[in-house]
């Protein structure tokens, strides 16, 4: 998968209004799957608001990575700086490059580009801890609004910031960073310092500040949260009672330095570790001590898990 189809994809869904992937297969063969399916394999799972449901959003997620992208390595409670705070899911993607050492392969696996999913099962859990969060959310999305209509602007004044040759406006792109318009800098100054209050201390802000993935999104329950409450730079995705996953809000892309990519690449092959070994029967205990268990077996019967958003 190239860089670009990647970004493309969550451009395309956004400007969609969400796209939903099932977590039961394609849309064409969903019918056709499920028919196949003896009604004795259908196994209900009731799931509770807590540890069960956060289980299951991962799930959906990571079955919507494999889906939708395929990313060459994924992991969820991978450490980003430290073990102490850990990313509910990572993935990473790699892009095939020319060996020009002449040594060992003709082409090496390079790291393009990683991924944070934060899942939250709660307005609770998510929310800004900030004394004065409804007022500050409020201006925010005022200059918000107003930025939009300054970008239509410049768009009109300015039409050399246009920096994509896409064949439909809507999805062109623009260098509005580059704008000598000082009413949109002054904007773009106040939503970050708006931004920067409401996310200060928050999961949010410990994660985008790790500088590690280059492409952030929270996933919720659908409706639990709406794409307007999230810091710019963040992606919404919608997890529905039938585990379909819809993006709401496309993430924006931050590339970070590479050597942190790489060191949260290898944070999600150590975090695959423990999870490895216990489906090859071994564990590793206190201290030294590692030992046999019993292997890890799947079951043979299918479980069609959902979950009740008026739980929440």
């Amino acid at each position: 998968m190239s860089e670009q189809l990647f970004l493309d994809f969550f451009a395309q869904s956004a400007a969609d209004g969400g796209e939903r992937v099932s977590e039961t297969g394609d849309n064409d063969s969903v019918s056709e799957a499920s028919s196949r399916l003896e009604s004795s394999d259908r196994i209900p799972v009731s799931l509770e608001a807590g540890g069960k449901l956060q289980a299951t959003l991962r799930r959906a997620v990571l079955r919507w990575l494999e889906k939708a992208y395929r990313p060459q390595g994924m992991m969820v409670s991978v450490p980003t700086r430290s073990s102490k705070f850990k990313a509910d899911v990572a993935a990473f993607w790699n892009r095939p490059v020319s060996n020009r050492s002449g040594v060992g392969p003709r082409s090496l696996a390079r790291p393009s580009q990683t991924l944070i999913v934060e899942c939250f099962t709660s307005r609770a859990q998510c929310r800004l801890d900030c004394a004065e969060t409804g007022a500050i959310l409020a201006e925010l999305n005022r200059k918000r609004r107003l930025r939009e209509e300054l970008q239509a602007t410049i768009r009109q004044r300015e039409p050399a910031l246009r920096c994509s040759e896409a064949l439909f406006e809507e999805y062109a792109e623009w260098n509005y960073h580059q704008s000598t318009d000082p009413e949109y800098k002054q904007v773009e100054k106040d939503i970050r310092r708006l931004q920067e209050a409401l996310g200060k201390g928050t999961r949010f802000e410990r994660i985008q500040s790790a500088a590690v993935a280059d492409c952030l999104f929270a996933a919720v329950p659908a409706g639990l949260i709406q794409a307007s409450e999230l810091a710019d730079a963040w992606g919404l995705l919608w997890i529905h009672d039938d585990m379909d996953v819809t993006v709401k809000k496309q993430a924006e892309i931050h590339p970070v330095e590479e050597a942190n990519r790489m060191h949260f690449i290898q944070n999600i092959a150590a975090a695959a570790k423990t999870g490895f070994l216990a489906t090859q029967g071994v564990r590793r205990g206190t201290g030294e001590d590692v030992y046999f268990v019993k292997q890890a077996r799947l079951h043979r019967k299918r479980q069609i898990i959902s979950f009740n958003s008026d739980q929440l």
